[in-house]
């Protein structure tokens, strides 16, 4: 399988805020040969998005002038809390409208949830079951319209927030469902976030199978900062990609 190369809509953010649109600047991806968008919130233009929330109208006539280009539509949303009802969110709601319109009938809809919310300590005291259940009602929720949901690790410990994914897929596969509608997005960059857990890169990709990952992040970090380059630096992406290799997770 091929990796399939592509980019994330906050690498504009200096061309959205001086004026240029995002439609421009996805022409000029294509040009370049990308065929995968990542439209990531707060970095959509004011044509697409209202204070963080898809204005879903608008995702159809961007799918429809790019048929050629695969999108996903990446969202913070405190997915690892189970105390409220996020499927019932107007930010979800409008969210999955929105993946769908862009889809069209040219692919699955896909939208990507990342909690930035929940706290490293926070998330230690949470229940993986409880949050598996909120998890699987959203990925539900997709595979209603065919598509796929993918949540990302971030901020809390990877062994929290597998646990939840895991407690997810299993809730889906009790209702009858297929599971794989749930993926992950992984990040390795990102599992150096923790303060009280500090996971081996390469091990956990070795953990993980083709049908768990939906995408994966190329980034870097050097002395705690991120870097503009995925150079030398705190992960070894040499040993990583290894690993993306043998486990044969070539994806976008």
């Amino acid at each position: 399988m091929t990796m399939i190369s592509g980019l994330v809509s906050n690498c504009w953010n200096w061309e959205l805020e001086n004026g240029k649109s995002l439609v421009d600047l996805i022409q000029e991806a294509v040009e370049r040969g990308f065929t995968y968008v990542e439209l990531r919130q707060y970095s959509l233009g004011s044509e697409f998005e209202t204070e963080g929330t898809p204005q879903p109208a608008q995702f159809q006539r961007l799918g429809e002038q790019f048929p050629g280009v695969e999108f996903d539509l990446a969202i913070a949303l405190p997915f690892l809390d189970a105390s409220s009802a996020w499927v019932e969110s107007p930010l979800f709601q409008a969210s999955r409208e929105a993946c769908v319109l862009l889809a069209g009938d040219q692919q699955p809809p896909h939208l990507r949830l990342v909690d930035l919310s929940t706290t490293e300590d926070e998330a230690n005291q949470l229940s993986a079951e409880s949050g598996g259940q909120v998890i699987a009602d959203m990925a539900e929720k997709l595979l209603e319209v065919g598509g796929v949901l993918s949540i990302e690790h971030s901020i809390q410990r990877w062994t929290v927030f597998r646990s939840a994914f895991d407690a997810a897929r299993a809730a889906l596969s009790r209702r009858g469902l297929d599971n794989t509608t749930l993926q992950i997005c992984f990040d390795p960059c990102n599992l150096l976030l923790p303060t009280q857990e500090r996971p081996d890169a390469e091990q956990v990709t070795r953990s993980l199978t083709i049908d768990q990952v939906s995408m994966i992040h190329f980034k870097q970090r050097i002395t705690g900062a991120p870097s503009p380059s995925v150079s030398d630096g705190e992960i070894d992406w040499s040993s990583v990609c290894t690993a993306i290799a043998e486990r044969k997770l070539e994806v976008q």
